[in-house]
């Protein structure tokens, strides 16, 4: 499926819905975000923090590969967000047991393309994000 947002508000909006359809499922979330360097991935983490109650600023993972933020809820007490353009191999998240708390969390993943196979298995939503110009965002989503 493919969706042409126009404005931040649009992506905001966009983000909430997609947790809404998310979070009815009887797994636990996980969200894959690709995308080239500035389409949004972040922000889209940050509004889906936003939606979920997460009360601290969302950063890029991109030094510390993995953040971690509290959210309110009782299901997913967890917000983790992963960003594995730093990484070479997928066993790599093995050994640095990035999925830890995953089966408790929403888990966001940027550059998930870094470890594709382990992706597989595991129910997820993937968006692959465009940006046209500095304002429009087309994005592409898949489900497994």
């Amino acid at each position: 499926m493919m969706t042409h947002l126009t404005s931040l508000d649009q992506t905001q909006h966009f983000a909430q819905e997609l947790l809404g359809q998310i979070l009815d499922k009887s797994y636990p979330p996980l969200i894959l975000l690709s995308g080239d360097l500035g389409t949004g991935k972040t922000t889209f983490t940050q509004y889906i923090g936003q939606a979920v109650g997460v009360d601290q600023p969302i950063t890029s993972p991109t030094y510390t590969i993995r953040n971690t933020y509290s959210t309110p809820r009782d299901d997913y007490p967890l917000l983790i967000h992963m960003d594995l353009y730093r990484l070479q191999a997928a066993w790599e998240i093995h050994e640095l047991d990035l999925l830890q708390d995953s089966k408790t969390a929403i888990t966001i993943v940027e550059w998930p393309e870094k470890a594709s196979e382990i992706w597989q298995t595991i129910p997820h939503i993937w968006l692959r994000l465009e940006a046209p110009n500095s304002s429009e965002r087309i994005i592409y989503t898949s489900t497994n």
